[in-house]
């Protein structure tokens, strides 16, 4: 791991190169995006960090007809999994049904279609690209380029 360097509240992590003959924790998924893929978060959204990629979390709200793959019975991490692993498009965004453990996945996200609805039984969440911002809510990691 490279060097970390704190200031504040915000710990700074390097990425660095590992040798093909030493092995990665299974812990830190490999991700791999185009960059502009994703879009930055609005100034007043804090990105999380969840299964390797970063996101915005929109409660009680939705896309609306943007469903291109819809999966029941998983949790909100195998959800968000899915969305990264998904091989027939990108997918830029997710809803979970916490009462149906529903999982929709989406190839469009609010840049592509204009904004979300209200929903009460579901959350948006949204991928995005992550740069040096004070905000996440979660563990820093490396961050994947």
């Amino acid at each position: 791991v490279g060097p970390t360097r704190t200031s504040g509240n915000i710990d700074y992590y390097e990425r660095v190169e590992v040798p093909d003959n030493l092995t990665k924790p299974a812990t830190e998924p490999t991700i791999t995006t185009r960059p502009g893929l994703y879009p930055n978060p609005r100034d007043d959204e804090v990105p999380m960090q969840m299964k390797g990629a970063y996101w915005v979390r929109k409660q009680e709200q939705y896309l609306p007809g943007n469903n291109d793959d819809k999966t029941e019975g998983l949790s909100l991490e195998e959800c968000l999994e899915r969305c990264i692993n998904m091989a027939a498009f990108e997918c830029k965004s997710a809803e979970y049904v916490q009462s149906k453990q529903m999982c929709i996945i989406s190839r469009s996200n609010r840049d592509d279609v204009g904004s979300t609805r209200a929903s009460r039984n579901m959350d948006y969440y949204e991928r995005v690209e992550f740069s040096d911002s004070p905000g996440v809510t979660s563990t820093p990691t490396t961050r994947p380029s």
